[in-house]
Protein backbone atom coordinates (compact mmCIF):
# COMPACT_ATOMS: atom_id res chain seq x y z
CA UNK A 1 0.00 0.00 0.00
CA UNK A 2 1.14 3.51 -0.79
CA UNK A 3 0.65 6.15 1.88
CA UNK A 4 1.09 9.85 1.34
CA UNK A 5 1.23 12.74 3.76
CA UNK A 6 1.06 16.41 2.95
CA UNK A 7 1.45 19.61 4.89
CA UNK A 8 1.88 23.31 4.29
CA UNK A 9 3.14 26.27 6.28
CA UNK A 10 2.24 29.88 6.88
CA UNK A 11 5.26 31.12 4.91
CA UNK A 12 4.35 29.14 1.77
CA UNK A 13 6.23 25.81 1.96
CA UNK A 14 4.65 22.60 0.65
CA UNK A 15 5.82 19.21 1.92
CA UNK A 16 4.66 15.94 0.40
CA UNK A 17 5.85 12.50 1.38
CA UNK A 18 5.08 9.31 -0.46
CA UNK A 19 5.73 6.15 1.51
CA UNK A 20 5.70 2.99 -0.57
CA UNK A 21 7.51 0.80 1.96
CA UNK A 22 10.23 1.21 4.60
CA UNK A 23 12.95 1.32 1.96
CA UNK A 24 11.22 3.71 -0.41
CA UNK A 25 10.26 7.08 1.07
CA UNK A 26 10.15 10.01 -1.33
CA UNK A 27 10.14 13.56 0.07
CA UNK A 28 9.12 16.37 -2.23
CA UNK A 29 9.20 20.04 -1.31
CA UNK A 30 8.27 23.28 -2.98
CA UNK A 31 7.22 26.75 -1.95
CA UNK A 32 4.77 29.46 -2.88
CA UNK A 33 6.69 32.60 -2.06
CA UNK A 34 4.70 35.43 -0.51
CA UNK A 35 1.70 33.17 0.15
CA UNK A 36 0.16 31.85 3.34
CA UNK A 37 -1.26 28.49 2.28
CA UNK A 38 -4.48 27.67 4.12
CA UNK A 39 -5.46 24.48 2.34
CA UNK A 40 -4.05 21.61 0.29
CA UNK A 41 -5.82 18.63 -1.25
CA UNK A 42 -4.64 15.63 -3.26
CA UNK A 43 -6.82 14.14 -5.98
CA UNK A 44 -8.02 10.63 -5.13
CA UNK A 45 -6.98 9.68 -8.65
CA UNK A 46 -3.40 10.66 -7.86
CA UNK A 47 -2.77 12.96 -10.83
CA UNK A 48 -2.92 16.35 -9.14
CA UNK A 49 -2.82 18.27 -5.91
CA UNK A 50 -3.92 21.84 -5.29
CA UNK A 51 -3.26 24.65 -2.84
CA UNK A 52 -4.99 27.91 -1.97
CA UNK A 53 -4.65 30.62 0.64
CA UNK A 54 -4.12 34.24 1.42
CA UNK A 55 -3.14 35.34 -2.10
CA UNK A 56 -6.55 34.10 -3.40
CA UNK A 57 -5.00 31.91 -6.11
CA UNK A 58 -5.92 28.28 -6.60
CA UNK A 59 -2.82 26.47 -7.86
CA UNK A 60 -3.20 23.04 -9.41
CA UNK A 61 -0.01 20.99 -9.52
CA UNK A 62 1.03 18.00 -11.57
CA UNK A 63 2.05 15.29 -9.08
CA UNK A 64 4.99 14.09 -11.19
CA UNK A 65 6.52 17.48 -12.06
CA UNK A 66 5.58 19.18 -8.78
CA UNK A 67 4.93 22.45 -10.58
CA UNK A 68 1.64 24.29 -11.02
CA UNK A 69 0.16 23.83 -14.49
CA UNK A 70 -2.95 25.88 -13.77
CA UNK A 71 -3.41 28.97 -11.61
CA UNK A 72 -6.82 30.50 -11.09
CA UNK A 73 -6.07 34.05 -10.10
CA UNK A 74 -7.94 36.35 -7.76
CA UNK A 75 -9.96 39.42 -8.52
CA UNK A 76 -8.14 42.68 -8.10
CA UNK A 77 -9.04 44.90 -5.16
CA UNK A 78 -11.45 47.05 -7.16
CA UNK A 79 -13.26 44.09 -8.75
CA UNK A 80 -14.74 42.52 -5.63
CA UNK A 81 -18.32 43.71 -5.30
CA UNK A 82 -19.62 41.26 -2.70
CA UNK A 83 -23.11 39.89 -2.09
CA UNK A 84 -25.73 39.59 -3.32
CA UNK A 85 -23.97 39.55 -6.70
CA UNK A 86 -24.00 35.94 -7.91
CA UNK A 87 -21.69 36.27 -10.88
CA UNK A 88 -18.34 36.12 -9.09
CA UNK A 89 -15.91 34.23 -11.30
CA UNK A 90 -12.93 34.22 -8.94
CA UNK A 91 -12.42 34.48 -5.20
CA UNK A 92 -12.21 38.02 -3.91
CA UNK A 93 -10.82 37.15 -0.47
CA UNK A 94 -8.67 34.51 1.22
CA UNK A 95 -9.49 30.86 0.38
CA UNK A 96 -9.80 28.45 3.31
CA UNK A 97 -10.76 25.18 1.62
CA UNK A 98 -10.26 23.32 -1.66
CA UNK A 99 -11.36 19.73 -2.28
CA UNK A 100 -11.10 17.54 -5.34
CA UNK A 101 -14.18 15.65 -6.46
CA UNK A 102 -14.37 11.99 -5.49
CA UNK A 103 -15.97 11.24 -8.87
CA UNK A 104 -13.85 13.20 -11.33
CA UNK A 105 -10.10 13.84 -11.54
CA UNK A 106 -10.79 17.18 -13.25
CA UNK A 107 -13.03 19.06 -10.80
CA UNK A 108 -12.64 20.68 -7.42
CA UNK A 109 -14.62 22.96 -5.19
CA UNK A 110 -13.33 25.95 -3.21
CA UNK A 111 -14.60 28.33 -0.57
CA UNK A 112 -13.39 30.99 1.81
CA UNK A 113 -13.72 34.36 3.42
CA UNK A 114 -15.68 35.88 0.54
CA UNK A 115 -18.56 33.45 1.30
CA UNK A 116 -18.56 32.00 -2.22
CA UNK A 117 -18.40 28.35 -3.21
CA UNK A 118 -16.84 27.77 -6.61
CA UNK A 119 -16.76 24.61 -8.72
CA UNK A 120 -13.54 24.64 -10.73
CA UNK A 121 -12.03 22.65 -13.62
CA UNK A 122 -8.33 21.82 -13.29
CA UNK A 123 -7.55 23.47 -16.62
CA UNK A 124 -8.27 26.84 -15.08
CA UNK A 125 -11.87 27.91 -15.36
CA UNK A 126 -14.82 28.28 -13.04
CA UNK A 127 -18.00 26.34 -13.75
CA UNK A 128 -20.30 27.81 -11.17
CA UNK A 129 -20.22 29.99 -8.10
CA UNK A 130 -22.82 30.65 -5.46
CA UNK A 131 -23.01 32.93 -2.45
CA UNK A 132 -23.36 31.41 1.05
CA UNK A 133 -24.28 33.63 3.97
CA UNK A 134 -21.29 32.57 6.11
CA UNK A 135 -17.50 32.34 5.73
CA UNK A 136 -16.51 28.88 4.48
CA UNK A 137 -13.79 27.13 6.46
CA UNK A 138 -14.19 23.56 5.21
CA UNK A 139 -15.78 21.98 2.12
CA UNK A 140 -16.76 18.34 1.66
CA UNK A 141 -18.00 16.67 -1.55
CA UNK A 142 -21.08 14.54 -0.97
Amino acid sequence: AVVSTQSTGASGPIFLQRIEDEANVVDVMSAEEENEINTLDVSEFGYYFCTAGKDRNIRIYDWEKFKPFSVLGPLTEGDYIGPPEDTLTQHGKRIFSVKFSNNSPYHLVSGGWDKYVAVVHVMGYYYRTCFISRTIFEIVWM
